[in-house]
């Protein structure tokens, strides 16, 4: 591949991170974000700005350091999201529903992991002698070992807040909270207008 081509992969790389790392930093985290210690909200704006970091290196000076630490942050996380869908969240204790924005950021991620793996490959200097089917085994271990080890450190995480397991809900269980007390309320003044019916009945009858 031209070394032009493998210069646009770096610049692509570099953009699609940092787009992925802004909306982590500022539409997911607002969406984990919990009461004292927020922890997911924490997480996600750490791995936003690292995803922005990953992004402008790529942009400005990617190099071989860069493509592993990107492999780490950016598979790490695609891999996180998917392991959330099947097994149980920290604080949570089940898994979660496919969501858009979640969805999305995981394929950006991948596009990402992908186009990085081909540029490390074509590159003139750190893909020689690399192929393919070695480069990408050999990265879907690493991002392997960094989703579950993000998977594994969220749930270590519940050890040292063990409490924090009942107390712990995301924004729909928030919003269901506050609907149901209404529902509630609404049922309570149905017999109410019933009776009132019934008293009318009555008082004609009188």
């Amino acid at each position: 591949m031209p070394a032009s081509h493998n210069h646009l992969l770096s610049k692509a790389v570099g953009v699609i991170s940092i787009i992925a790392g802004l909306i982590h930093t500022t539409i997911v985290a607002s969406q984990h974000w919990s009461s004292f210690p927020p922890i997911e909200g924490a997480f996600f704006v750490s791995i936003g700005i690292a995803q922005i970091i990953i992004g402008i290196l790529f942009l400005v000076s990617p190099s071989l350091r860069t493509y592993y630490i990107g492999l780490i942050v950016n598979g790490g996380i695609a891999l996180l999201y998917i392991l959330l869908r099947y097994l149980p969240v920290p604080f949570v204790g089940a898994p979660e529903e496919f969501e858009m924005i979640g969805s999305v950021l995981c394929i950006i991620e991948a596009v990402a992991v992908t186009a990085s793996i081909i540029w490390l490959i074509t590159h003139e200097e750190h893909g020689a002698n690399r192929k393919l089917r070695t480069c990408a085994a050999s990265s879907a271990v690493i991002i392997a070992i960094a989703g579950f080890g993000f998977y594994g450190g969220a749930q270590g995480m519940t050890l040292i807040f063990p409490s924090r397991a009942i107390d712990h809900h995301h924004g729909d269980d928030h919003e269901m909270d506050h609907e149901m007390p209404d529902m509630n309320m609404m049922q309570d003044m149905e017999p109410d207008s019933h009776e009132d019916e019934d008293d009318g009945h009555t008082d004609h009858g009188h």
